[in-house]
């Protein structure tokens, strides 16, 4: 590979129990010489059912809002209740990621401020936060350095975000409680989340953050490709996500064999040989291409960019 950090390896449909951290270890990372130890911390949704029981529910003329489904709990480091183990004086890199399927969750360790180096494999200058918002497949690194006395061990804090859930069952724990543990015999306190929404939480922007690189701004693009996110319903009542009013919808040949296939050559870059429905778009090779994405529904949607 490329470049260091952190990478997601998940299943095209989750959850199905198999989403991992992949860490590339660089030993040229500008931040290596600035920490002792360093840990993979996942934050996750849980699900007590497997997608093919769940999709059927949710993509279905019977859930006419679209409403998907929520979760049974929120896991930290795939359990709960946990504790992290520090040394006092030392300063940690902890890899933080979301794999969860739907949920995206406020991350903080109580009376802690750290600093961000790394977003989505991406090194960056550093920048003191304490607190994150973690989409689904985002990916951070932070360096933390810990407090010079072990008298008292300190919440680790996860907020699922509750703007997300249609309904929010009322034995569903949002907020979740787990310690960085500097004494194993020192209290564990469960925190106390002084907001009643988890919108009302102040998290670290990210949009401050600078690439460490100093890479300059690409020239003016040669292409634009504006998408535009929908959620709507199809004639036969079942609720889908759209770009530009079009709906995923798998061809009968995959379309890398279409690409390969076509002849003469120019064939390939012909949208309407991939069929309608694939939403294909066109690249000239060398272009400067600048995709914006606009959200026409009321709540969020995370969007992230494969083989980029």
């Amino acid at each position: 590979l490329g470049r260091g950090g952190i990478i997601g390896i998940s299943t095209t449909v989750i959850p199905m129990g198999s989403d991992r951290a992949f860490i590339v270890h660089d030993k040229e990372a500008y931040f290596a010489d600035q920490y002792q130890n360093e840990m993979v911390v996942t934050v996750s949704d849980w699900y007590h059912d497997l997608i093919e029981d769940l999709a059927p529910d949710f993509i279905s003329l019977y859930n006419l809002s679209g409403a998907e489904p929520v979760p049974n709990s929120f896991l930290l480091n795939d359990t709960i209740n946990t504790s992290i183990s520090v040394a006092a004086n030392t300063t940690y890199l902890l890899r933080l990621v979301n794999i969860g399927a739907f949920i995206g969750q406020y991350f903080y360790i109580e009376d802690h401020d750290f600093k961000v180096v790394e977003i989505d494999g991406v090194y960056t200058d550093p920048k003191e936060a304490t607190m994150l918002y973690i989409s689904p497949a985002q990916r951070y690194s932070i360096l933390l350095t810990t407090k010079p006395t072990t008298d008292k061990n300190f919440a680790i804090v996860t907020v699922a975000d509750s703007s997300l859930m249609d309904t929010i069952p009322s034995d569903l724990q949002l907020n979740t409680t787990n310690w960085l543990e500097y004494n194993s015999s020192a209290a564990k306190p469960q925190a106390i989340v002084d907001v009643e929404d988890s919108i009302k939480l102040n998290p670290f922007d990210d949009f401050t953050l600078v690439p460490h690189d100093q890479q300059p701004l690409l020239p003016e693009p040669d292409q634009v490709v504006d998408l535009t996110v929908y959620m709507n319903n199809l004639e036969t009542g079942a609720n889908y996500a759209f770009f530009n009013n079009i709906t995923y919808t798998r061809p009968k040949v995959p379309t890398l064999y279409t690409a390969l296939s076509s002849a003469p050559d120019a064939l390939a870059a012909d949208p309407t040989i991939y069929g309608e429905f694939t939403h294909p778009v066109i690249l000239q090779h060398n272009h400067v291409v600048q995709i914006v994405v606009s959200n026409a529904d009321s709540g969020p949607h995370p969007i992230h960019n494969h083989g980029s």
